[in-house]
């Protein structure tokens, strides 16, 4: 068993703009002898800045509790102005505690009318500067159906694994 114990502070300001800010740790309880593991956890720092309620802004962030640095982080954006959403995700682990990974994605959704929409994401490695992966294509969707048409091309390659592109159809 472990115990969870931290803070929350809540900022609920004028015009729909909140401001969420939590702070924890956790501490195992009875350990077996034979575990290994940690008794207290690292540091966990999660905040959320809400612009409306089609707007936001979301961080999660590891902090070792040792030495006092980030271990991972995610940071997540998502915008909605009427026709046009759009998203962006910045994911990060530190190569001081595991396989390092700097990583972005975007993505994008505008509406065209009549039930059409054109999507778009794409993902790109910051440690190796190089692009990951992107598709685009066609969503119509209304309250009975949805079919979306995609192009894909995927830029990784592992071993014997070549980089790939093709289109998916889902319904």
């Amino acid at each position: 068993p472990r115990i969870n114990y931290g803070f929350e502070w809540f900022l609920d300001l004028k015009n729909n703009l909140d401001m969420k800010l939590t702070i924890g740790q956790s501490a195992k309880i009875n350990k077996n002898e034979s575990d290994s593991s940690e008794e207290i956890s690292d540091y966990m720092i999660a905040s959320r800045i809400i612009i409306d309620q089609e707007k936001y802004i979301d961080n999660t962030m590891i902090l070792d509790r040792r030495d006092q640095d980030i271990k991972g982080s995610n940071i997540n954006a998502y915008f909605d102005y009427n026709k046009f959403k759009f998203a962006i995700d910045h994911d990060y682990v530190s190569s001081k505690y595991s396989t390092g990974s700097d990583q972005v994605r975007v993505g994008g959704n505008i509406l065209l009318g009549n039930d059409f929409s054109f999507n778009f994401t794409g993902t790109r490695d910051l440690n190796t500067d190089n692009n990951i992966g992107y598709q685009y294509g066609i969503l119509y969707e209304n309250e009975c159906l949805g079919i979306n048409f995609n192009y894909y091309r995927d830029l990784t390659k592992d071993r014997d694994i070549d980089e790939s592109d093709g289109l998916s159809l889902s319904i």
